[in-house]
């Protein structure tokens, strides 16, 4: 099978590998930083034995027909010697003839009666496997199909966060007094400080709480930190809403959960709340059940917007990448020389 990778580093790569036990014969490493991406592939190829497992097969009903009739024996013929003629009755004594046996027409009925039921079941059974062959077919294409359009959003631009990670977008170009109202709000609502120190993009990969990039295309992005907890992403929402009230702009919180299917999305405009997503994935009965929590529907159609196959119940990040960049936030990089502040929490005596 194929399998496609995302490496938390940003590099995207793929491969054809043949399970073993329903696992990788061997580890798996990004090409670019060499991070252990086995974990991920293995998450992957139990989505797909799951998925294509094979349907239960009718079973099979094995008619056996009884005959009274005995193969004849072959073999060389003999000659086998005539018994001589009878000798003549004489005149005067009665014919004496054996009576003849009557045809049992109940038996035969009876007989004719099972073969129809024996075919009877035959058709039946037949029809069953059928159906089962048929369903399990279009089961593998419907899969196959779902598995394209997720493989080509995969590798499409992105504007949100990558697996586990956190990021705010805020339409404006003023990131000086983004970082501001951030360390208010930290500091207001969080009760806790936040310092900002100005580096470089290469610079701002350390352990701080939140790095403010430079405004590129009239959008400022705001990454957050890796494996967040659920008050984590309240807070990055509560920033977002604060920001959107007091810039009087749009902004967009996004909570990113693994291999990017699940997570917290919002959308703010001028401090109201206008459009969210609370996606979750849980197992229950061996069985992935996806968990899908919309409000601001009728919001997003008045911006022009359709989710793939306008469907709102499959609503996944991928759509909700999509409607980012239909409102204006498009996907850009950052060079290392590229300005950046970092927020840093004081660290514990």
């Amino acid at each position: 099978m194929d399998l496609k990778i995302l490496c938390p580093c940003g590099q995207k790569f793929a491969f054809e590998v043949e399970p073993v036990n329903g696992e990788m014969p061997q580890p798996v490493e990004c090409p670019a930083c060499g991070a252990d991406s086995t974990g991920q592939a293995n998450a992957l190829i139990r989505q797909a034995l799951a998925a294509s497992a094979p349907a239960p097969t009718a079973p099979v009903v094995r008619v056996r027909l009884s005959t009274s009739e005995t193969p004849h024996a072959t073999g060389p013929t003999t000659d086998i010697p005539q018994p001589p003629p009878p000798r003549p009755i004489p005149s005067g004594r009665p014919r004496v003839t054996a009576p003849v046996a009557a045809p049992a027409p109940a038996e035969d009925k009876e007989s004719w009666l099972a073969f129809a039921k024996s075919a009877a079941w035959i058709v039946v059974v037949s029809l069953v496997a059928f159906y089962a062959c048929v369903a399990r077919v279009r089961r593998q294409m419907r899969f196959a199909t779902e598995a394209d359009k997720i493989t080509a959003a995969a590798f499409a631009p992105w504007t949100l966060p990558d697996d586990d990670g956190m990021r705010l977008l805020v339409k404006g170009t003023n990131d000086a007094a983004v970082v501001q109202l951030t360390v208010n709000y930290w500091r207001d609502v969080q009760k806790k400080s936040l310092t900002p120190t100005r580096v470089t993009t290469a610079g701002a990969l350390d352990s701080g709480r939140f790095v403010v990039n430079a405004p590129k295309e009239g959008v400022i992005t705001i990454d957050g930190p890796l494996l967040w907890e659920e008050a984590d992403a309240t807070a990055l929402a509560g920033l977002a809403q604060y920001l959107s009230q007091n810039l009087n702009t749009m902004t967009v919180s996004a909570s990113m959960g693994d291999d990017a299917e699940s997570g917290r999305f919002a959308i703010f405009d001028k401090g109201q709340r206008v459009f969210a997503c609370d996606r979750r994935i849980r197992f229950a009965n061996n069985t992935i059940v996806e968990d899908v929590k919309l409000e601001g529907q009728p919001w997003a159609i008045a911006t022009g917007y359709k989710p793939r196959e306008e469907s709102w119940p499959k609503f996944t990040m991928y759509d909700a990448d999509g409607l980012v960049q239909h409102l204006g936030f498009k996907p850009h990089d950052y060079a290392e020389t590229d300005p950046a502040t970092v927020l840093r929490e004081p660290r514990a005596r």
